[in-house]
C-alpha cells in the first residue's frame, strides 16, 4: 500500500538542536494545543496565536474548586454556625482532589 503525499507548499527543512527533555516538552505541548509538534513549533516561532482547546475535565475541576473555597468562605464568615473541623478538613481534601485533577489533566 502506498501513500499519496497531500499538495503542501511547505517543502524546505530546517533542522535545530533541542536536549531531549525540550524534545518531550515541546511534543507534550503540541499535543495539548491538538496540533503537530512542526505546526506548533512553526506557529509559536511566528509569533501566531494558537487557539485554546479547553480539557473539560480540567474546567469541571476548577469549578468543583470555586465552589469549594467559596463553601468554606461562606463557614468562615458566617460565624453563626460551630466551628467543625472534620468539615473544614473534607472541604480541604476536596480542594486537594480538585487541584491533583487540574495538574494531572
Amino acid at each position: 500500500m502506498t501513500f499519496r503525499k497531500k499538495d503542501n507548499a511547505r517543502t524546505a527543512r530546517m533542522q535545530i538542536r533541542l536536549l531531549p527533555e525540550e524534545v518531550a516538552m515541546i511534543e507534550e505541548q503540541a499535543r495539548k494545543a491538538g496540533l503537530s509538534t512542526s505546526e506548533f513549533v512553526r506557529t509559536c516561532a511566528l509569533s501566531r496565536r494558537i487557539a485554546v482547546r479547553y480539557d473539560t475535565e480540567a474546567v469541571d475541576a476548577v469549578t468543583e474548586l470555586a465552589e469549594t473555597v467559596g463553601q468554606l468562605r461562606d463557614a468562615v464568615a458566617g460565624g453563626g454556625h460551630p466551628f467543625d473541623q472534620e468539615a473544614f478538613r473534607a472541604l480541604g481534601a476536596t480542594c486537594i482532589q480538585a487541584l491533583e485533577r487540574m495538574v494531572l489533566a
